[in-house]
């Protein structure tokens, strides 16, 4: 809760900030900005199945795994092999009303504009709470979490910016 704490403080500061617009207008390349944070993610994560504890302690992490699954296929194939348990996944966060493409079984292009639109926001939010939780339990040392601080503070107004 203190790391969190911190990154909101900086947050706003970084807000408050002149041309602190320049900072985090979203970019094409919110992908490389925030690769760091994932890289790390991802040492926790096992090559196969679910990580350890996905419903108590790295609850966080499981989602980002699984958000990472979903969002390939729906990269890769227009969610032709996970379209029920996207729906299912996501329809928490309200995304709900996408239809596969007919024929075809998957989403036309306008609909995986739209649906990347409505997940880049849900994505971040999950890659943000999944690495607090990871440090919390103290598997992302302070000295890595110091690093990657200002990279957690673009993160962060990344999601608030998108529930906006």
């Amino acid at each position: 809760m203190e790391k969190l704490n911190l990154i909101k403080e900086l947050s706003e500061e970084a807000l408050s900030a002149p041309n602190s617009l320049q900072l985090f207008v979203n970019t094409e390349d919110s992908e490389k900005e925030f690769e760091p944070i994932s890289k790390k993610l991802w040492e926790f994560i096992p090559t196969e199945g679910s990580v350890p504890h996905p419903r108590s302690k790295n609850k966080w992490l499981e989602k980002y795994r699984v958000a990472n699954n979903l969002l390939r296929d729906l990269y890769n194939n227009g969610l032709g092999n996970k379209a029920n348990h996207f729906r299912q996944f996501f329809y928490p966060y309200g995304i709900e009303h996408f239809y596969l493409y007919d024929g075809q079984g998957c989403v036309s292009n306008r609909q995986m504009e739209w649906l990347e639109e409505q997940c880049e926001p849900i994505f971040n939010d999950i890659m943000f709470n999944a690495f607090l939780e990871q440090s919390e339990q103290g598997n992302i040392s302070n000295l890595e979490f110091n690093k990657l601080t200002n990279i957690l503070v673009k993160l962060f107004v990344s999601v608030k910016k998108g529930e906006e």
